[in-house]
């Protein structure tokens, strides 16, 4: 078994003539977390709510002409920011994530703060950023494979990360997505015994 986690030509090192490529696309970014809404006193803070994450990008590899593709996986909403209504602080929506595979959730939402941490002022938090999905995962059967075979791997990038949106206090940025793979597995044929 041999894992790609950079792009470039590989050649086909085993005697074994069928095998698997496991092509991954690149993760989604996370969102940022949204910014903290303050009123302290007569003093205002406004909030916004953080960025999404960037998108992974595809993974590919081509042998024979023929191209093969796992796309990449969304990048996680931007937390809402904190807001009051009525004069009452309110629970940020979190972000979500999206798309391919079992990824990450939504961070959780917005808190507010403790009458009796801040008796003069009224804070809601932004929500959390949602955590970007992984790419797709692509398996594809090889055949009639020898050695010295040539595939052009093209390795995906992770997604970028959300920016925390800015308030009272700054919401977290969200974190890189996870670059993409090719994984090749050669299937040597079992030979019968007498």
């Amino acid at each position: 078994m041999r894992r790609l986690n950079e792009s470039g030509t590989f050649e086909w090192q085993w005697s074994a003539r069928r095998g698997l490529a496991i092509v991954i696309g690149g993760s989604g970014g996370g969102g940022g977390g949204g910014g903290a809404f303050c009123i302290d006193g007569l003093n205002l803070f406004g909030a916004i709510g953080g960025s999404g994450g960037e998108g992974g990008d595809e993974t590919t590899i081509t042998v024979r002409k023929r191209t093969y593709s796992a796309a990449g996986g969304r990048g996680g909403d931007g937390g809402d920011a904190g807001g009051f209504a009525d004069g009452t602080p309110l629970k940020a929506n979190e972000g979500r994530g999206c798309n391919h595979g079992n990824g990450g959730q939504g961070g959780s939402g917005g808190q507010v703060a403790k009458p009796d941490l801040a008796p003069h002022r009224n804070l809601s938090n932004g929500g959390d950023g949602g955590k970007g999905f992984p790419g797709e995962t692509l398996i594809v059967e090889l055949h009639s494979l020898s050695v010295g075979d040539r595939f052009s791997v093209i390795i995906g990038d992770g997604g970028g990360p959300g920016e925390g949106g800015s308030g009272f206090v700054n919401g977290s940025k969200g974190t890189q997505g996870m670059d993409g793979a090719v994984i090749f597995v050669p299937l040597f044929q079992e030979q019968n015994s007498k």
